[in-house]
């Protein structure tokens, strides 16, 4: 008989969710985005569920373009939106903070630009009046800043001294508004050190040299790198990396965050749901418990759309907010639970499924685990997939094995 050999992976215990861990998502980005985009009711349902899952941190805000639209005219509307996510999050405990950027047309230095909010502004003046504005508005309510994303990368069309104008002003506009505040550099695409990738135009190398040599040192209180890497040992690379050329510019004692960190299914490979949640595993059992990593948060909490997509499939839960074997997986080890994973497929007979045998004395055995919390088939009835159970859910008829 032919041997077919499954993998069985173990999640071990690990101790309740501390603040370290957060979520990433655009909850700014209301209906009129289309598919992906958020109600109100979309954003507490979002909310609620991160809670559930022990989520503790909240990585998101707004852009200048849709608070600003018109020089010196506010819209009430995104900050409506703003105040909505703010209460929901304090209501359930949580915490959050804001990026800010994105250059309206009207401010950006090159107006007529199709990646027009990409671009430094015209005129510094302008940005530092936004910048001070929000941080008023929100005194109190948001005490941490990201001051732009990736300016290693294709979404910072200005040079690394311009960036560094642009963090500048924004620093000092913050600690003004309120001394507590608490400024993340832009969160880098690559290490820092070298370009996420040399063949794309716009990727930058030795970006946070050139930032530390443009007298960038004195503007901001902690690192943001970002990851999405197949193994943590290649997220440890880069956080080594990073804090090596940090060493050498006398300024390694600043905290590091991982504002970004993600696995996409896109490909819709038969493992890709399992790899995902092994993936959340890997972020708790080395990243969460590195030294000199203070805060890891995943991109991002819900997929996008329907399609397959690299970027629209990176959520713990799909557009509908159906959980992912990830969203499970963290929820339980959250809670201190152990989480075991298998991948399945059907045989021959209805009560069969390879790897695993449903007992003929407990035939309802399935049909209760699928409608357990975690005790489910990925997707729900299909003839593949990931079978996921918590280790104290009773055993019934089933057993492991393999044959």
């Amino acid at each position: 008989m032919r041997c077919i050999m499954f993998l069985l992976i173990l999640f071990r215990s690990l101790p309740a969710a501390t603040d370290s861990f957060g979520m990433d998502d655009h909850f700014d980005r209301d209906l009129s985005w289309g598919v992906g985009g958020y109600g109100d009711d979309d954003v507490r349902q979002a909310i609620a569920m991160m809670a559930t899952a022990g989520v503790k941190w909240y990585r998101g805000g707004t852009t200048w373009q849709a608070v600003e639209p018109v020089k010196g005219a506010i819209d009430k509307t995104a900050l409506q939106r703003l105040d909505l996510i703010h209460a929901e999050f304090q209501a359930h405990g949580m915490r959050q903070y804001y990026t800010l950027g994105s250059q309206p047309h009207w401010a950006s230095s090159a107006p007529d630009s199709a990646d027009y909010w990409a671009y430094p502004p015209a005129h510094l003046a302008d940005w530092a009046t936004y910048v001070s504005f929000m941080a008023q508005r929100f005194k109190g309510k948001i005490t941490y800043w990201e001051i732009w994303n990736e300016p290693d990368w294709v979404f910072w069309k200005g040079s690394m001294q311009q960036y560094v104008e642009y963090l500048t002003v924004a620093y000092l506009a913050l600690k003004q508004a309120d001394p507590n505040n608490q400024v993340l550099i832009g969160g880098f695409a690559g290490n820092g050190v070298n370009g996420l990738d040399p063949k794309t135009p716009g990727s930058k190398d030795r970006a946070l040299q050139q930032l530390y040599e443009a007298g960038g040192k004195p503007y901001f209180d902690i690192m943001s790198i970002h990851g999405f890497v197949g193994a943590p040992n290649q997220m440890e690379d880069k956080i080594a990396a990073c804090y090596s050329e940090m060493a050498k510019y006398g300024d390694a004692s600043k905290r590091l965050w991982i504002t970004e960190l993600g696995y996409s299914t896109f490909g819709n490979a038969p493992s890709a749901l399992m790899d995902q949640a092994v993936r959340v595993r890997s972020v708790y059992s080395a990243l969460m418990m590195h030294p000199r990593v203070d805060k890891v948060f995943w991109y991002n909490f819900r997929c996008r759309s329907y399609d397959d997509n690299y970027t629209n499939n990176l959520g713990m839960v799909n557009i509908d907010f159906s959980p992912r074997p990830a969203y499970d997986t963290l929820k339980a080890i959250t809670g201190g639970q152990t989480v075991r994973l298998a991948p399945f497929r059907a045989g021959s007979a209805p009560e069969r499924k390879v790897g695993f045998e449903w007992g003929e004395r407990d035939p309802g055995s399935r049909q209760a685990w699928q409608r357990s919390a975690l005790g489910r088939v990925f997707p729900a009835n299909a003839q593949s997939g990931i079978l996921a159970w918590k280790s104290s859910d009773p055993v019934g008829g089933m057993s492991a094995r393999s044959r």
